[in-house]
This record gives C-alpha cells, structure tokens and sequence, in this order.
C-alpha cells in the first residue's frame, strides 16, 4: 500500500532527528518560534481551539509523567544488604501505540465534539430564520385582522389614522409618546395636501401642489407610490416632475416686443378696423382726416 504524504514526512523527519541530533531539534524549534502567533492576536475561534489543542496536551503529559513515576516506585524494593535473592531483571518500559492510541482518541474525541457544536450552530441559525419568518407571519396576520375589524363609518382623520398606526406597532408606553408626534406629523401634512388638491379643478394648481410633495429624492427612495396614496395624486403626475418652480416660466422680452408691434400696427395712418392693412381714412382741408363711409356707398 502507497504511503501517504504524511507518512512520508513523518519518517523523513525520524531520520532527521537520528543523524542530525540536537542540531535539528534546535533548528525546528526556531522555525516553530519564528512561525508562532501570541494568543492575544489570535480570532476567538482560533485561540479556543489552540487553547483546547494545549490542554489535551497537557493532559496527556501530565499521565505520562504520573506513569513514569508510578512505575519507577515499583521498581525499587526495600532490602536489608545482608541476603540476596536472584531473580530475573523484569523492565517496564512505556507501552509506544497505546500511549499514542489514547492521544489519537482524545483528538478525536474532541473533533466530534467541534463537528457537533458547528451542526448546532447550522441548526440553531435555521431555526432562528424560521421564527423569525413565522412570528413575520403573525404579525402581519393580526395586522390584516386589527384593520378588518374597523368601521367604515369611522372618521378617517390623521388622529385615527396616528392611533391605529400605533396600535399596529404594539409599542411600549414610552416610546408610543415619541413615535406619535411624528406620525401625526405626516399624517396632517398628507391630510392638508389632500384636501389642497381636492378644493381645486385648475390644472396650474393642481402642478404646482405637484411639484411641492414630489422631487429628486421621493424618486430616488421610491416614495412616489406612498405619496399618491397619501394624497391622491396620480403616480404618473408625480414621476413626471422635473422642477420646484411654481410659476412658469415667463418669455418677458416676447411679450414686450409683442405689445410693441400692437401698438404700433394701432398707430398706423392707413389703419382699417374692419379690414386690417387698408388704407380706410381720406384727408380733408387743414390736414384732418375723415373716416370712409363704405357702408353707405354700399346702400347707394
């Protein structure tokens, strides 16, 4: 059977160990120093596993050295120097693979338990989502109900409409006090432009109440949806805003040149009422001019 990568290593560093000696041991301990990161700048996570790692081993090092000294205790027999006994020389030596075989149990051991505490984790955050989700659920579901079971015949003013909003919210007494100026606020202001519109048919009027409530940043936030409801302005009037200006813009030097022109077309001497452009006037003596009488040479 092929060796593994690991393996491979493993009895490099063996022979290492072997023909080098203290030398190479040296040399792994400044690589491990120069590759080592203190605890203090370590993630949480990585330091509970170091921290976790340390005491397994601390553990195992501490039974070494217990069975160390448990058994050179036993060796050592009380004699009186005056007799001796020959006996066979029995040496307790540390068995290799179980020392090892209870290492490798611990590391075990201690990945099953990381391996379940990550599941509980996954589980716990799934959990979390669905509760969040159904208790979504609820509210909305008693939102539906708490807005079914209203009147029609009730007021809708911006008071009631303030009390229900907060009802919906289930706030706690302090916080209902703050919340509810504000929401008074919008309500009124929605109310008032509501009924500013509603009290006019002019179409100025009604762009120009337009261009107040609707600008850059209701379409930016999307509010122009809420905006219509609230005040009963059609949607598409208020996407269809580019300006604040309330009055139009007024073309004063066409208007000036215009009145100018009138005047003077008024002014002519040749000027005719009833046919613009001919010549309706005949002058008399001292220069005064007299009106044609063109309806009575039709009579003749």
């Amino acid at each position: 059977m092929a060796k593994s990568r690991s393996q491979i290593q493993k009895e490099y560093r063996e022979r290492k160990k072997l023909k080098e000696g203290k030398s190479y041991l040296k040399k792994e301990s400044a690589r491990v120093i120069k590759y080592y990161v203190p605890a203090a700048e370590l993630p949480t996570k990585e330091r509970k596993k170091r921290n976790a790692r340390a005491k397994v081993h601390n553990q195992t090092h501490r039974r070494k050295r217990n069975a160390a000294a448990l058994v050179l205790n036993e060796s050592v027999t009380e004699s009186s120097g005056y007799e001796s006994i020959s006996s066979p020389l029995v040496v307790k030596l540390p068995l290799v693979g179980r020392r090892k075989g209870g290492k490798k149990k611990n590391t075990r051991a201690l990945a099953r338990a990381h391996g379940a505490m990550k599941r509980l984790k996954v589980e716990k955050e799934k959990l979390l989502k669905k509760l969040k989700a159904k208790s979504r659920q609820l509210k909305r579901l008693s939102t539906k109900i708490n807005s079914g079971t209203r009147r029609p015949s009730e007021p809708c003013t911006p008071n009631s409409k303030t009390e229900l909003e907060l009802r919906e919210l289930d706030l706690t007494p302090r916080r209902r006090e703050r919340v509810k100026r504000k929401s008074m606020l919008k309500n009124v202001v929605l109310h008032e432009i509501s009924e500013a519109r509603a009290s006019t048919s002019s179409m100025y009027e009604r762009q120009s109440i337009a261009r107040l409530v609707s600008g850059k940043l209701s379409k930016k936030y999307r509010l122009n949806l809420a905006i219509s409801k609230g005040t009963g302005i059609c949607r598409k009037t208020l996407k269809k805003v580019s300006t604040k200006r309330i009055r139009p813009d007024r073309r004063i030097c066409a208007v000036k040149q215009l009145a100018l022109d009138v005047e003077d077309f008024m002014s002519r001497e040749d000027n005719s009422r009833m046919q613009p452009g001919k010549g309706d006037a005949i002058k008399i003596s001292k220069g005064r001019k007299e009106a044609n009488n063109h309806s009575y040479k039709l009579s003749c």
